[in-house]
């Protein structure tokens, strides 16, 4: 009835049906209205826990970095500890008597108890005990 001549018919109304059909738009607009609002929130409160969740990975992804370079430090600082508390070991003594050789060549090797002894000497006395 409405739909023919909607100027016409509304002014045919009662004050008080021109009133109700007012408050019944205005109730429509308000519930578009609330509508567009929670998902403007629900779509806000998702953008916020997204952006937590990165700030989240970035920070774990961050502290396992830290945490695998301090370990790597740690280990690279007991090895140094390690190679500074091994003890020098000094040679055995093998030989018992000093062996005095005078020797005119270039270079000359000795072996004397399965330990060799390389000498590069030109007219040079050299003793070993």
């Amino acid at each position: 009835m409405l739909n023919k001549r909607p100027c016409v018919q509304l002014a045919a109304l009662l004050p008080a049906q021109q009133q109700l059909l007012l408050q019944q738009a205005q109730a429509q607009l308000l519930a578009a209205a609330v509508q567009q609002s929670n998902a403007a929130h629900v779509a806000h409160a998702q953008a916020q826990a997204q952006a937590a969740h990165a700030v989240q990975a970035a920070h774990a992804q961050a502290q396992a970095q830290a945490q695998a370079q301090a370990q790597a430090q740690q280990q690279a600082s007991q090895q140094q500890q390690t190679i500074k508390q091994e003890p020098l070991q000094a040679p055995p003594q093998i030989l018992s008597q000093p062996i005095q050789l005078t020797a005119q060549v270039t270079t000359m090797q000795l072996t004397a108890q399965g330990t060799t002894i390389q000498l590069t000497a030109q007219g040079t006395t050299i003793q070993l005990r």
